[in-house]
C-alpha cells in the first residue's frame, strides 16, 4: 500500500475515531483495517476480526526491577563457575546435579518476577480493557497479556480500541502478523557422534522447546521426552494431528534410535503447536510469541523457532523484545534464516532481533550453501546469518521420523539447520550449565567453518562443526 493511501487511512481514522488510536496504529495494522473495511464495513471492524497488540511503555520500576534481575542471574551463574572445586567440575564438564537444579531454580525465579513486575504494571489498562469486554457484553473476546515483550492482544472491537488508545501506558498498536513454514544430512557433518564419544555428552538435563506444529510425540524415537497437555496448542485446530514438519525437526535434534541418531539423543522436548495442518487454523505472531513465553517459564533451556514471520527487512519489535527478553533471562533462541534465497535481504522475521541466533543452511554434507537459504544483510548492515548448518536440498532430502514410525525423507529446508544448533547447543549446555547465552553464542561462532567462497550474509561464520574448545 503506498504511503499516501496509509496516510489517508490514517486521516479518517483520526476523524472517525479520535486522533489517538490514528497516531499509535502502525502501517500493517492500517492495511489490515483497509481490508477488513472493505471486505465487512464497519460492522465487520466490530465483530471481533481485527486482532490487536497494544505495545506498552513499562513503568521506569518494573524496567529497573527486570534489569536487576537479569544482573543477579548473571552473577549466580559466575560464582558457580569460580575458583576452585566448581572450576574443576566446569573444566571438565561434571556438574553435580544440584548445580543445575540451583541455576534452573534461580532463572524460573527471575522468570516468575519478571512476570509479575509486568502484570502489576499492566494491572490497570487489563482491569479497563476487561471492564470494555463486559460492557460490550462479549464475554468470549480476547484479552492476553504477554510480559515477555510488554504487549496485550486483543480482538476487542474498535470502538474499545479507540478509547484505550488514549491510555498513556499504550505506546504503539500493532497487528500481528502471519506465520509461515521454514521447510534434515548427517550429524556427522556437525561432527556430532565424534563429539558424543569423545566427551559422553548426549543433551541429558537439557530441554529444548520446539515452537512448530505438533510433535508425533508417540514415535519410538521420541516416545516419553515429549511434552504434551492442553496448553501446548495455540491453533484453531484441536491436538490431535501429529506434523511431519514438527517430527523431523525433533528427530534432528534428538532422536534416540540407534541407527538415526539425533544431535542430543537425551534431551527432552516442549512443544508448542503454533502451525495448522490448515494454514488458515495457524497461530498468529502473537501467539507464537506466547508460546516462547510459556516455554520458558516451564523450563526450555532452547527455543527452536522453526517458522517465519515475514520479510525481516520489515522489522518486528514485538519479536525482538521477546527474544531479547529471553537471552537476558538465560535462554537462549534459535531461528532459521528462512528460504526465500538466493537473493539478498531475504531473512525473515525473528532474525532481525539482536538476541537471536540466525542459522542458515548446507547441502547434507556440509559443502555447499543451499540455494534457497535466506541471505542478509539486515537494516543498519548486519550480515543476520551467526552460522550454517545441514539443511538439505530439494533434489537430496534430509532423513528424519516420520509421523507414524520410522524414518525417511523429509524435505530440506533451514528449520533442518537450526535443528542441529539447537542440538549443538544442548550439549554445550550439558558440558557447562553456567554458560550464558553470550558465551553459547561464542563458542558457536568459534567452532564454524567458512564455506569457500561464500559471503559472509550468506553463511555467517560459517558451517558449525563441534569440538572440544576451551569453555570461556
Amino acid at each position: 500500500m503506498p504511503n499516501d493511501d496509509v496516510e489517508q487511512l490514517r486521516r479518517e481514522l483520526a476523524d472517525q475515531h479520535g486522533t489517538a488510536l490514528a497516531e499509535k496504529v502502525t502501517s500493517r495494522w492500517l492495511r489490515g483495517y483497509c481490508r477488513l473495511k472493505a471486505k465487512g464495513g464497519a460492522a465487520a471492524l466490530e465483530a471481533g476480526t481485527l486482532e490487536s497488540v497494544l505495545e506498552l511503555a513499562l513503568d521506569q520500576t518494573a524496567a529497573q526491577a527486570m534489569q536487576a534481575l537479569a544482573g543477579a542471574g548473571r552473577m549466580l551463574t559466575r560464582e558457580l563457575a569460580g575458583p576452585g572445586e566448581a572450576a574443576a567440575r566446569r573444566f571438565s564438564g561434571r556438574y553435580l546435579a544440584s548445580d543445575r537444579q540451583q541455576l534452573r531454580a534461580h532463572r524460573q525465579s527471575r522468570i516468575a518476577h519478571q512476570r509479575d513486575a509486568f502484570m502489576q504494571s499492566a494491572a490497570p489498562l487489563l482491569d479497563t480493557l476487561n471492564a470494555l469486554k463486559l460492557a460490550a457484553r462479549e464475554p468470549d473476546r480476547d484479552v492476553e497479556p504477554c510480559w515477555l515483550n510488554a504487549t496485550i492482544r486483543t480482538n476487542l472491537g474498535l470502538s474499545a480500541l479507540a478509547r484505550i488508545a488514549a491510555a498513556h501506558e499504550v505506546k504503539r498498536i500493532d497487528r500481528p502478523g502471519e506465520l509461515w513454514r521454514e521447510l534434515l544430512v548427517s550429524s556427522h557433518s556437525v561432527g556430532a557422534p565424534a563429539y558424543r564419544r569423545e566427551t559422553g555428552f548426549t543433551g541429558a538435563g537439557v530441554t529444548v522447546a520446539v515452537i512448530d506444529g505438533e510433535i508425533d510425540h508417540a514415535h519410538p524415537a521420541l516416545a516419553g521426552r515429549v511434552s504434551r497437555h492442553d496448553g501446548d496448542n495455540y491453533t484453531d485446530e484441536p491436538l490431535g494431528s501429529p506434523d511431519a514438519h514438527a517430527t523431523s525437526v525433533a528427530g534432528i535434534i534428538g532422536s534416540n534410535d540407534a541407527t538415526h541418531q539425533g544431535i542430543a539423543p537425551d534431551v527432552r522436548f516442549i512443544n508448542k503447536k503454533v502451525m495448522a495442518a490448515t494454514p488458515s487454523l495457524t497461530a498468529s505472531e502473537a501467539k507464537a510469541i506466547a508460546a516462547m513465553q510459556d516455554a520458558l517459564e516451564e523450563g526450555a533451556d532452547i527455543i527452536t523457532c522453526a517458522f517465519g514471520a515475514g520479510l525481516a527487512s520489515h522489522g518486528s519489535p514485538s519479536f525482538s523484545l521477546a527474544c531479547k527478553n529471553i537471552w537476558e533471562l538465560g535462554g537462549i533462541v534459535v531461528t532459521s534464516a528462512g528460504n526465500r534465497g538466493p537473493g539478498a535481504g531475504t531473512l525473515t522475521i525473528p532474525a532481525d532481533a539482536d538476541r537471536i541466533v540466525v542459522v542458515g543452511a548446507t547441502d547434507r554434507h556440509g559443502r555447499t550453501l543451499m540455494p534457497k537459504s535466506s541471505r542478509g544483510p539486515l537494516p543498519g548492515g548486519r550480515p543476520g546469518v551467526h552460522v550454517v548448518a545441514p539443511g538439505g536440498l530439494e533434489s537430496d532430502a534430509m532423513i528424519s521420523c516420520l509421523v507414524g514410525g520410522g524414518f525417511g525423507p523429509c524435505g530440506y529446508g533451514t528449520s533442518h539447520a537450526a535443528a542441529h544448533v539447537s542440538g549443538v547447543l544442548a550439549l554445550l549446555l550439558q558440558r557447562d550449565p553456567t554458560l550464558d547465552p553470550d558465551a553459547l553464542l561464542g563458542m558457536l561462532l568459534a567452532m564454524a567453518v567458512p564455506l569457500e567462497g561464500v559471503d559472509a550474509t550468506a553463511q555467517g561464520h560459517g558451517l558449525v562443526v563441534l569440538r572440544c574448545l576451551s569453555v570461556p
